[in-house]
């Protein structure tokens, strides 16, 4: 269980609440599933990539709508990404939390902010 990526899906909720957002919501559902089910030693079974795989797929189509339909979303979102592949590289330099928090930082609150301003 990674706890400090699950307190950083609480950033949706508001949105889910307030908005009615599908997005959010799919956000939520599909962090909440893998970064409670993530550990170490399950990191690399099949079922966990599957939902990993399931999770980044999701996050971009909807990145991809979001930034289509509302430009103004496009610094969020570049953001996020850039952040996104530092973490990859960094995953295997630095003790999980650090990119646990570089993770919610860096990419769950932007992508949360680009929700907000498309809604």
């Amino acid at each position: 269980m990674r706890p400090i990526n699950l307190l950083g899906l609480l950033l949706y909720i508001e949105y889910i609440r307030t908005k009615h957002s599908l997005r959010g919501l799919l956000v939520f559902i599909n962090g909440l599933i893998y970064h409670s089910l993530y550990t170490e030693k399950n990191k690399e079974r099949r079922f966990m990539k599957i939902i990993r795989f399931w999770d980044i797929i999701c996050n971009i189509i909807m990145t991809y709508y979001t930034i289509y339909n509302f430009p103004h979303t496009r610094i969020y979102a570049v953001i996020a990404c850039k952040v996104f592949l530092l973490n990859l590289y960094l995953a295997n330099k630095l003790p999980y939390y650090v990119c646990d928090f570089i993770h919610v930082l860096g990419i769950q609150y932007p992508l949360s902010l680009g929700l907000k301003y498309s809604l």
